[in-house]
């Protein structure tokens, strides 16, 4: 079924529609399926990281969509500005939703965030970060993780950055440095829902889309004593000449990391350089240098096998703590539908 598809400024995407039930059954098996294959060359090399064959539909790929059924009780988050209280520095959002207030380095920063009804007996937490432009309530809208944070029993937290835009959100390593304590506002929110809602601290996670995900790659590097992994959903790890081995990464414990990537993203582009649409903002890293920065930090030293599903080509490295690799053949840059179940059972196993 077709959608409205929303391009935003600094590559984000969305199709605006409700998933098919048959696309749904294929979701969970991680990715959105598809006759295709990958080059001969993909299959034969541990690491090395190509495109996929030209996709004459790649523009048409339909990323994460809908509205999940919290979200669309606009009458409830209307109301909810009567059940603020200061004092608790949140305000609640619904049943299952509050927005939470953070006072860090002298500023206010914001949280939308998710606790199931029921929570596992040993509950995790995943921090999903939003890609240049957008919020955190948006975030969970697009990617719908509430319902992987349900059948986990695990909390999702989906933070806001400041002055969201094509060249400012998150302080990452590749692009668009900023003022702000990004890193060690992320420390105070896993620490503080950690405490709050007696998560098991060797279960804390980070996730994140484009600008997002390089923040999530700076976290595992900065933030390795707090988090036990990451996912990166077409995001980079490079500094801004776009030089991976230039970025200071050295986690004091290895991580687990997986990246998903669309092998035809003109935005991050799987082979590096420049943005096709921003050709004057950065130089990103190739994404076969990324994943042997990871593999290296992870001792993982062994050739990956490889393995199909669909339409995405797999590859994962075992060491003192994985490294796995999702190539989507004709994917471009978006939040993939499935990806949050693949990140939840990633992070889950």
């Amino acid at each position: 079924m077709g959608g409205r598809r929303v391009q935003h400024r600094g590559g984000t995407q969305r199709r605006e529609s409700a998933a098919p039930a048959s696309r749904r059954t294929r979701e969970r098996r991680g990715l959105r399926e598809r006759n295709a294959t990958s080059r001969p060359g993909d299959a034969r090399h541990g690491e090395d990281v190509q495109r996929g064959p030209p996709r004459a539909e790649a523009a048409h790929l339909p990323p994460l969509h809908g509205r999940g059924p919290q979200d669309s009780r606009r009458g409830g988050d209307r109301r909810a500005h009567r059940r603020h209280d200061p004092r608790l520095g949140l305000r609640r959002l619904g049943r299952h939703h509050v927005q939470l207030r953070i006072e860090h380095a002298g500023i206010t920063r914001t949280c939308r965030v998710y606790r199931p009804v029921r929570l596992s007996s040993r509950p995790g937490l995943v921090v999903l970060l939003h890609g240049a432009v957008g919020s955190g309530a948006e975030f969970a809208v697009d990617t719908r993780f509430d319902g992987d944070a349900d059948r986990l029993g695990w909390v999702a937290a989906y933070p806001d950055a400041l002055n969201p835009g094509p060249f400012g959100g998150w302080d990452t390593f590749a692009c668009c440095p900023n003022e702000y304590d990004d890193v060690g506002f992320i420390a105070a929110l896993v620490s503080q829902l950690v405490g709050d809602h007696a998560i098991d601290p060797h279960l804390a996670f980070v996730a994140g889309f484009s600008r997002g995900g390089m923040m999530a790659h700076r976290l595992g590097c900065e933030l390795s004593g707090l988090l036990a992994g990451i996912a990166v959903v077409a995001g980079n790890m490079a500094d801004p000449s776009g030089d991976v081995d230039g970025v200071p990464c050295a986690p004091t414990r290895p991580i687990s990391v997986l990246i998903i990537h669309g092998s035809d993203d003109r935005n991050v582009p799987v082979e590096g350089g420049t943005s096709a649409d921003y050709p004057d903002q950065v130089s990103y890293a190739p994404l076969s240098d990324v994943v042997r920065r990871w593999r290296r930090s992870n001792g993982c030293t062994k050739f990956a096998e490889v393995r199909q599903e669909g339409d995405v080509t797999i590859r994962r490295w075992e060491g003192d703590a994985p490294v796995e690799l999702r190539l989507v053949v004709g994917g471009g840059h978006e939040w993939f539908p499935g990806a949050g179940t693949a990140i939840a059972d990633f992070f889950a196993g």
